[in-house]
């Protein structure tokens, strides 16, 4: 008993769910404890000291050993999913990590899709140089990803002076479309505030446009299989990017004039579904 009760305990207190194996180990020694006064009833007199001399440092060792290691890797973790909320939207760590197939199979979907970008940032870049240009657009990139959050929804990318946004992630929900038009109009209102408290250089040469519509997509994981991305394809998302050119086309001829925000057509609000660029 001396041999085998440390190696059982051992054992048992390397499981996995560390509170399974604590109480199987107590359930273990009091068994042992309980068998050992049976035999002593019975006429046999076994060592108790002995076996119990054996079991305690070895328990108590790897007991500690098992906690100073099962710490560290809570603060690895935690770590790393600090770092995967840096790259990935806050409100899809958490469904990743506890779902690591989400999205490996393709699902269809209605949902809203928002496109939004700078016009004119090439040319503003240029005249500011490359660092000015990085701290400019991510400024820009913090007020977008704060605004579309704050309803709910997901930037699948930033591409460069530009966003796609999505909603209905991780699941679809019956208010998506509302949700989006509020993200809209609250990008607009954020993003209008924002150029007005650039320098000149920049805010008379920078307009935004916003494009939005609802309708069916393809939701999936693109990209290698060492590095993949939540995105979302078909019909939708190039009518969405179309959008954009109205809006800028539409700006164009009502007098070539450049406005913070080049509008396309307005909103209906009654509805969720449909299209518009702003």
């Amino acid at each position: 008993m001396a041999v085998l009760l440390p190696g059982l305990l051992v054992v048992l207190l390397s499981f996995r769910r560390a509170v399974w194996g604590v109480g199987l180990a107590g359930v273990v020694l009091a068994g042992w404890m309980t068998a050992v006064y049976v035999a002593f009833l019975a006429g046999a007199w076994l060592s108790i000291a002995i076996p119990l001399a054996a079991v305690m440092p070895i328990a108590m060792a790897f007991g500690v050993a098992r906690l100073v290691i099962d710490r560290r890797r809570v603060q690895r973790l935690s770590g790393e999913n600090r770092a995967l909320a840096r790259f990935q939207s806050p409100l899809l760590v958490e469904h990743i990590l506890a779902n690591p197939q989400f999205l490996e199979k393709p699902l269809r979907q209605d949902i809203p899709v928002v496109f939004l970008d700078l016009s004119g940032f090439t040319g503003v870049a240029e005249a500011l140089g490359p660092q000015w240009a990085r701290d400019l657009i991510a400024d820009f990139q913090a007020r977008v990803d704060r605004d579309v959050t704050a309803q709910s929804g997901h930037v699948v990318s930033f591409m460069g002076d530009g966003a796609m946004i999505i909603f209905g992630l991780p699941a679809a929900k019956s208010d998506d479309g509302s949700r989006a038009l509020l993200a809209i109009m609250q990008l607009h209102s954020s993003v209008m505030a924002w150029l007005a408290s650039l320098p000149p250089v920049a805010k008379d040469r920078l307009s935004v446009r916003i494009g939005g519509h609802f309708g069916p997509v393809v939701l999936s994981r693109l990209g290698a299989a060492e590095h993949q991305h939540v995105t979302a394809t078909g019909d939708t998302v190039n009518v969405t990017s179309r959008l954009l050119e109205i809006a800028q086309a539409t700006a164009r001829k009502r007098g070539g004039h450049r406005g913070p925000v080049e509008r396309g057509c307005t909103i209906d609000p009654r509805r969720d579904r449909g299209s518009s660029p702003y």
